[in-house]
């Protein structure tokens, strides 16, 4: 298994597929993949390794990442939606799957991140994706009730996006989604949708991406 200190002597990665990132315990980046290092504007990685997300174009949203961060190098592993801006000044989300990579003494040192760019256009998902990534990725059991639909409404709504995106996203009318909505409430015992957000942050439902989103199904 790798090390941190494995990446520490050699940080640009040979990783094709996706980004790929890791920071040490102090939130600095140690290494990347050529992916992630075009992203953040840098042409070499020696620029890269040191700094942190306050030094990167999506500064503003360090906070977000920090606060995985810390609950990663607490042993949490997350599959969840990050914000990000490259150095041209657009606008991406990222679906990242973080966890902690230890040390050659076996104590968490850092965070390892492997992202997925996860735009929409219209009305489609785009996925420019890590194939290792979305084979792992669960529906989970308490999901088994929804349609495929519900799902991606479900996953996307406990996500924070707000229903005028979803139906676009999705390809959907406001309506139809406000009709997946009152289904799944029906589905998991909500009797509101503040109900359901907390409930489905609760099962972790948030974490849990359906397959069909990656892969423009409906």
């Amino acid at each position: 298994m790798e090390v941190i200190e494995d990446f520490i002597n050699k940080p640009l990665i040979n990783f094709p597929n996706g980004l790929l990132f890791i920071k040490d315990k102090n939130y600095r980046f140690v290494a990347c993949n050529q992916a992630f290092l075009k992203l953040s504007g840098h042409s070499n990685v020696s620029d890269l390794v040191g700094k942190s997300d306050e030094d990167m174009p999506w500064k503003i949203f360090f906070h977000v990442y920090r606060s995985h961060d810390q609950n990663t190098l607490l042993g949490e592993s997350y599959d969840l939606f990050e914000p990000i801006i490259d150095v041209s000044g657009k606008r991406f989300n990222l679906y990242v799957r973080k966890k902690g990579i230890l040390d050659k003494e076996g104590n968490v040192s850092g965070i390892v991140a492997n992202a997925m760019i996860f735009d929409f256009s219209n009305g489609d998902s785009i996925l420019k994706q890590s194939i290792g990534i979305t084979k792992n990725i669960s529906c989970g059991v308490s999901l088994k009730k929804l349609t495929s639909k519900e799902k991606e409404v479900l996953f996307l709504f406990l996500n924070g996006y707000k229903r005028k995106f979803i139906s676009n996203a999705l390809n959907i009318s406001i309506k139809t989604f406000d009709s997946h909505i009152s289904f799944i409430k029906d589905k998991l015992g909500c009797q509101s949708s503040n109900e359901l957000m907390i409930r489905g942050i609760e099962l972790g439902l948030h974490k849990q991406a359906p397959s069909l989103l990656f892969n423009n199904s409906d």
